[in-house]
């Protein structure tokens, strides 16, 4: 009978050993990401877990994961935004907008992406690196006061100077109009103020504006562009009618 129990023992320990055991694998934690929002007529001031401040224009949406990976600082951006990034050397600072990806790792930027207009990236301090700007195998550095502008649809990037009082007067509460066209025009009141714009008898899409509105009211703003642009106005709760004569 000892024999018996041994036999079985021994051949419980060479079943053991040929067998292949269950491995264990990891659970990883599902990545939690945090949106943020702002609806027309909005903007919010955000700031970071790492200590990156961000304003967000109107109509704008920022997400990323929730407390940052270990390694970089990824953020996804539709709209426009002012950033001042926290310096941290080992984890860098990237906003990404469509194909093209923006690096920082300590400095201050406007990025601008809304849908259906040029894709423009504005450095106002420190550097950054964007990649994937119509050529994903190279990167372009922009340097303090430098700009981008990006044409994804005809497949153009222009290097340009810019006016800083003008980049950031939405930050101010300041609407700047400098020779805009008229459906850009239409995209800054409809977030601005959080109206429906529809045009009537538009004689060109190539129609340009220039204005300075500082905190001022819709109908302020209308009544002041009227004049160059040669339009009547139409204010019926949130809908807007500009007639061109």
């Amino acid at each position: 009978m000892g024999r018996y129990y041994s036999s079985c023992f021994s051949l419980a320990i060479i079943i053991n050993l040929i067998l292949p055991h269950p491995v264990s694998k990891e659970v990883q934690a599902p990545m939690i990401y945090e949106e943020h929002t702002t609806p027309p007529g909005v903007k919010s001031n955000l700031t970071l877990q790492d200590g990156s401040k961000v304003i967000l224009n109107s109509g704008s949406t920022l997400r990323y994961i929730k407390n940052f990976e270990a390694n970089q600082r990824v953020l996804e951006l539709e709209g426009e935004a002012y950033f001042e990034v926290a310096k941290d050397q080992l984890r860098p600072f990237k906003v990404i907008t469509g194909p093209v990806t923006t690096q920082a790792l300590g400095t201050t930027f406007n990025i601008s992406a809304y849908k259906g207009e040029s894709l423009d990236i504005s450095l106002l301090t420190g550097r950054v690196a964007v990649k994937g700007a119509l050529d994903e195998s190279g990167e372009l550095k922009l340097d303090k006061g430098e700009g981008l502008e990006i044409d994804l649809v005809k497949g153009e990037i222009v290097k340009v100077a810019f006016d800083e009082t003008l980049l950031l007067s939405w930050t101010r509460k300041t609407i700047v109009f400098n020779q805009t066209k008229m459906f850009e025009v239409k995209r800054v009141l409809e977030n601005w103020y959080g109206v429906n714009v529809k045009f009537t008898n538009l004689p060109s899409n190539s129609l340009e504006v220039s204005g300075k509105f500082k905190d001022q009211p819709l109908k302020n703003v209308l009544e002041g562009l009227s004049y160059s642009a040669r339009f009547n106005y139409k204010i019926y709760k949130d809908e807007v009618t500009l007639t061109f004569n």
